[in-house]
């Protein structure tokens, strides 16, 4: 888990990478991981418009591989993979959620 809180009174900027993800309807899982050496950073159910927040290390390189796997109807299943992929370095700080 990637926390974004800092509870310091630094000025200093918080940097974490933002990866905005505009999936395929179709899409049930997406798997995130570190190409270098496949560690999982992300794994949930796909939502169409998903943003995810990871390590500052994923803003500075194209080290990001994205997996969608779409696993409606049966025998035919599919998965798209986009291999070097490269988060939006942001400050944590400034980031805001909606409800």
């Amino acid at each position: 888990m990637i926390h974004l809180i800092n509870f310091g009174s630094s000025s200093q900027p918080v940097w974490r990478s933002k990866l905005e993800l505009d999936l395929d309807p179709d899409a049930e899982r997406v798997f995130i991981a570190d190409r270098n050496d496949m560690d999982l950073l992300h794994h949930s159910v796909a939502v169409n418009n998903m943003t995810v927040f990871l390590p500052e290390v994923y803003g500075n390189g194209f080290d990001i591989v994205v997996i969608i796997f779409d696993e409606v109807g049966s025998p035919n299943y599919n998965a798209v993979i986009n291999d070097r992929v490269r988060a939006q370095l942001v400050d944590a700080r400034t980031i805001t959620t909606n409800p």
